[in-house]
């Protein structure tokens, strides 16, 4: 997918950030129908509903952080999962590094946006922005 914007760029960054959850949804049928036991099955079934959760739960809680602290362009959200199933927004930080080889840089290179392209995005967004002021 090629990224066109810095929203996208966002979804693609939310999707690393649950990819272990979607490993897990693609290998728990498969454990869970090759399981022996009867309770092994309904476990790795039980944790298979559970896995579900929590990637909807991740994706919907970045968003809403994201936009409810009036995050623009870029930012990066550490959340954690606690043993309980809550899931903790540790910090936002609203401009991450983004030097050549590091997080942002490389996540934007995952979406298909090499260094060059993601900060003439980054600038570009900023003089719309400015200009529609």
């Amino acid at each position: 997918m090629k990224i066109t914007n810095l929203e996208q760029l966002l979804e693609d960054e939310l999707k690393d950030v649950y990819s272990a959850e979607n490993q897990l949804l693609k290998a728990l049928p498969a454990m869970a129908e090759s399981a022996e036991s009867k309770d092994l099955r309904a476990s790795l079934e039980n944790h298979l509903e559970q896995t579900q959760t929590h990637v909807q739960r991740i994706e919907e809680i970045c968003r809403t952080a994201f936009r409810a602290l009036w995050l623009r362009d870029y930012a990066r959200l550490d959340v954690r999962l606690a043993p309980d199933g809550e899931l903790w927004v540790l910090e936002a930080n609203a401009n991450p590094f983004i030097s050549y080889g590091h997080d942002m840089a490389n996540a934007a290179e995952k979406a298909g946006m090499d260094y060059y392209q993601f900060i003439q995005r980054l600038a570009d967004e900023a003089t719309a922005r400015y200009e529609r002021a």
